[in-house]
């Protein structure tokens, strides 16, 4: 087993010997991480261990990645797969070192690892409200007046760009506020967003901390060389119909703020996003995206019966879901129990039964049952799951 960095480089050499193999069908997978402490070498490593990641996660190439630390520093990171290829199946392209953060892309041949995607999964709609600061005094520094928003938004944006398995409801201007104080638990919350949004799972951002840190001073203390600024954020990720907590996450980090201690500066602009502060919170979104995504891929795609009307309904996944004439779809049926605290708890019984897509739009599809003769006792707002 040899290190990932120490085959990519043999790869390099190799691979020019291979270059019109036109029989080969080529992956391009890209990864970046942020260099912490000078530390190049680890941080390309760790680059290269999401770019395959990203090609297990997205085209079933099966990776396994083993670290070793001492004394706290990354010593050895090796990579295996579970099929058996050489060397000359990779290529390593490119890199590239900007504002700390190191990109790489790399090659590889899907050929030698099948055909195997995650493509019909299916995008789930996350409806994201607008950001909680926990200390709204943290805003005063650089007068970030619509900040919260502001970072919704983003989220909405990075999602976009980079989840394969999200598909952002962003609100950005709606703050989960004193109108939602009057449902009984907790997880009514995501349900009764879910059923008012047609969203599958309601992602929660948190914003635990924008704090400056202590600036760094030049000789005798006399003048501030830079000033860094932390950004810290918790994502809770709900489901929207058994309204659970299925996922959550913290990110810290942190980076030099660009700009003067009174200077006012809107969150909104791309003075503020193309700033080194700027651009680490979008790093560390699209981190998020992709955690997201693989919280996401064991779960189906889940929607639910908005209507019926004799052998045919209305469903709520769509075209944007990923969905496509001829899908065939599972029912489950869902009964509502109050338990001893009289909060309502979901029970699930699932059915023989199944249904195709006969008729598309963008949110919705039409669905028939495929065998007439195996019709469930279904209502409104059961659920249906893409097989």
């Amino acid at each position: 087993m040899r290190s990932i960095t120490g085959m990519l480089l043999t790869v390099c050499v190799s691979f020019a010997l291979f270059s019109n193999d036109t029989q080969a069908e080529w992956l391009t997978v890209s990864g970046e991480a942020l260099i912490m402490n000078s530390e190049v070498n680890a941080a390309r490593n760790e680059a290269i261990n999401n770019a395959l990641k990203s090609a297990s996660f997205y085209h079933g190439i099966q990776v396994n990645s083993t670290q070793e630390f001492q004394n706290g520093r990354l010593i050895s990171d090796k990579i295996t797969f579970e099929q058996n290829v050489n060397s000359q199946k990779f290529e390593f392209v490119s890199e590239q070192v900007k504002n700390n953060i190191i990109h790489v892309e790399i090659r590889i041949d899907t050929e030698a690892f099948g055909k195997k995607t995650q493509s019909g999964i299916g995008k789930s709609v996350v409806f994201i409200p607008q950001a909680k600061l926990k200390d709204r005094a943290q805003l005063r520094y650089g007068q970030l007046d619509g900040f919260e928003e502001a970072i919704s938004e983003q989220i909405g944006r990075s999602l976009t760009e980079h989840s394969q398995l999200a598909l952002p409801n962003t609100h950005a201007s709606e703050r989960l506020g004193y109108r939602h104080n009057t449902l009984s638990s907790t997880s009514d919350l995501p349900k009764w967003i879910g059923l008012s949004t047609d969203s599958q799972y309601l992602l929660i951002p948190t914003i635990l901390n924008i704090a400056p840190e202590s600036a760094k001073t030049g000789p005798l203390g006399f003048w501030n060389v830079s000033q860094s600024r932390q950004f810290r954020i918790r994502f809770s990720l709900y489901h929207g119909v058994s309204g659970e907590n299925i996922w959550n996450r913290v990110y810290s980090t942190s980076a030099d703020w660009d700009f003067r201690p009174q200077e006012i500066i809107s969150p909104f602009s791309d003075e503020f996003w193309g700033s080194e502060y700027g651009e680490e919170i979008e790093h560390t979104l699209k981190k998020a995206s992709h955690e997201i995504d693989e919280a996401l891929k064991e779960r189906p795609l889940m929607g639910q019966i908005i209507t019926i009307d004799n052998q045919q309904m209305i469903i709520n996944l769509g075209r944007k879901h990923g969905m496509v004439v001829g899908d065939t779809l599972k029912i489950v049926l869902k009964n509502d129990l109050p338990d001893r605290l009289n909060i309502s708890r979901i029970i699930a019984v699932k059915s023989k039964a199944s249904v195709h897509v006969t008729q598309l739009t963008e949110s919705t599809a039409v669905v028939r049952w495929s065998n007439p003769k195996a019709i469930e006792n279904v209502q409104i707002d059961d659920i249906v799951l893409k097989i």
